[in-house]
């Protein structure tokens, strides 16, 4: 599995996520405290290589990748070419784990459509 240049290793939280009817996930707020997130953080939410699995990262400064907002909730919108390509639904679950480094997460892909 392909991760940003500056680390592969990556801890494991034991904590998960769900994408929503309105293809939102939350981040635990101990992870946005990790990564010194807030209300209001932009962040990149792209695919990792050959797999369903998910990044999502503070922006670099010069990005095409698209923004997304964190809510005052921690909740982030999933890019809806994302959704679509990897074939996303509602309910699916993603383990998070975070990068030894904290400066960004990974979302894998654990099941497809978990009872909401």
């Amino acid at each position: 599995m392909h991760y940003p240049q500056h680390t592969q290793k990556l801890i494991e939280t034991n904590l998960f996520c769900t994408l929503n009817k309105r293809q939102f996930i939350t981040i635990p707020k101990v992870i946005r405290n990790r990564l010194h997130l807030e209300a209001g953080s932009e962040l990149t939410i792209s695919m990792l290589h050959g797999s369903k699995d998910l990044l999502v990262q503070k922006p670099a400064k010069h990005t095409l990748e698209n923004i997304m907002v964190l809510s005052n909730r921690g909740t982030v919108r999933i890019p809806q070419e994302l959704k679509r390509y990897l074939c996303l639904q509602a309910g699916d679950l993603f383990h998070i784990y975070l990068s030894a480094d904290e400066r960004f997460i990974v979302l894998k892909y654990c099941m497809n459509h978990f009872p909401l």
